[in-house]
């Protein structure tokens, strides 16, 4: 992956060969963002459509590249990116079908506070709505107890855990799984996309400045290509090593050789 340490390539040359290199990225790995792998293993659902969505989001970002005005925006979606990314590398690193199905659980929590909203706007009245409010609520008493705090409220992620906290329990359990490069990278990305996300006074301070805003757009453009590049292709590998293990051969080879060899060419100015 590469990192924002990188020298002796300006940030324009950056731009151009992270658009470049994922352009490529995007084009191989279409069979397998299409494809339904064999396997009904929770993580390797989890991991079908967080890859998909990746690849969705890596997609919006390359074509936001066009313009770096449009960094800011960029960053907000690598942001997401970063938080799917990590939270596998969390499950992989812990115990990734418990966490899967954990993840898949959380589901009925966040369905129930749906519902509430729905009671609270009288928006129950069709006999479908009222169908699913019904099967949701007879799930989330299933699953509840397992997502309750000491204190009687509930988990508002589904580990309890925002990406700071995957990346500890990572740090520990697998502590050469990120380079410190890595994580100082994948930490300040993480920090840049939720100060651009949210109405946040320092990030809103630098349009007080048109020198200032240019220098901020470009910079945000090229942290955002270069982790989302970093990140789908980790995905990426992760995705194929899990196919393959569900298929019992090895699948896609030829797609995860040629990633490598992009990342080989990203990390190499």
């Amino acid at each position: 992956m590469a990192t924002l340490e990188d020298e002796g390539i300006s940030r324009t040359d950056l731009i151009e060969k992270s658009k470049r290199i994922i352009s490529e990225l995007l084009a191989i790995t279409h069979p397998i963002v299409i494809q339904v792998p064999i396997g009904k293993s929770a993580f390797l659902r989890v991991m079908e459509t967080s890859y998909r969505r990746a690849y969705h989001t890596l997609a919006a970002i390359h074509r936001l590249s066009d313009d770096n005005i449009l960094g800011s925006s960029a960053s907000i979606l690598t942001r997401s990116m970063l938080e799917d990314s990590v939270s596998i590398e969390y499950m992989l690193a812990t115990d990734k079908e418990v966490k899967a199905q954990r993840f898949k659980d959380f589901y009925f929590v966040q369905a129930k506070e749906d519902n509430e909203y729905i009671k609270e706007q009288g928006l129950t009245d069709h006999p479908d709505i009222k169908e699913s409010v019904a099967e949701i609520d007879k799930e989330y008493e299933r699953v509840k107890a397992d997502f309750k705090l000491s204190d009687g409220r509930y988990m508002r992620s589904w580990d309890g855990k925002d990406v700071d906290g995957m990346l500890r329990d990572i740090k520990k359990i697998k502590p050469k799984l990120f380079s410190k490069e890595q994580i100082k990278t994948i930490s300040r990305a993480y920090l840049m996309g939720n100060r651009k996300a949210h109405f946040n006074p320092i990030d809103l301070m630098i349009y007080f400045d048109e020198d200032a805003i240019k220098a901020s757009y470009e910079q945000s453009m090229v942290e955002a290509l270069l982790v989302a590049l970093g990140m789908y292709i980790r995905l990426t590998t992760r995705y194929i090593d899990e196919i393959s293990a569900n298929a019992g051969k090895n699948t896609y080879h030829v797609i995860a050789k040629r990633t490598r060899e992009l990342l080989e060419e990203m990390d190499n100015n």
